[in-house]
């Protein structure tokens, strides 16, 4: 999603946000021709918005649901699932954040690509080390408490009952 001087992704990486936060108008979201009025995490517009669309109506699930928009994204967008497969393959973080930007996004604000960089650099650093500078582990979990933050007392993670993934990894 292109990115605001506000330094937020224009869908805030909320499935539900349309470009402008419009609300929702069925002939606008049905019309293939219209630009400017983009859906979802990756503020799909025009063809793009309309096979998303259509997409969630056969699997019977609402365009606004995360799951449903990944999938497309990865596995129904045609051409572009293709070259976004391809793009996330790339291994040097500033170039496949460019690509990704400028060959599957066709990003209109391309003036954003450092911030995004920094962005992309940022994560990239946080989910492969754990954000702990290097020491690996990729859970995400930051095992130091910020600097001027204190616990008044430690964490309990025995009501935590997920099977399926770690404490504080949830999505």
């Amino acid at each position: 999603a292109a990115l605001l001087g506000n330094n937020q992704a224009e869908s805030e990486l909320q499935p539900s946000i349309i470009q402008s936060n419009a609300t929702y108008n069925e002939a606008k979201a049905m019309d293939t021709t219209l630009g400017g009025y983009a859906f979802g995490l990756a503020q799909w517009d025009s063809g793009r918005r309309v096979n998303l669309l259509n997409y969630a109506k056969s699997q019977k699930k609402s365009w606004t649901d995360t799951n449903l928009q990944v999938e497309f994204m990865f596995e129904q967008d045609g051409t572009d699932s293709t070259l976004l497969k391809q793009l996330v393959k790339g291994t040097n973080v500033k170039q496949t954040t460019e690509d990704i930007m400028r060959k599957w996004e066709r990003a209109g604000a391309v003036d954003s690509l450092s911030k995004r960089q920094g962005f992309a650099e940022y994560w990239y650093t946080f989910m492969t080390t754990g954000g702990d500078s290097g020491t690996g582990g990729g859970s995400g979990i930051t095992p130091d408490i910020p600097s001027g933050w204190t616990l008044d007392k430690p964490i309990n993670t025995s009501g935590y009952l997920a099977t399926s993934y770690e404490y504080k990894q949830c999505t």
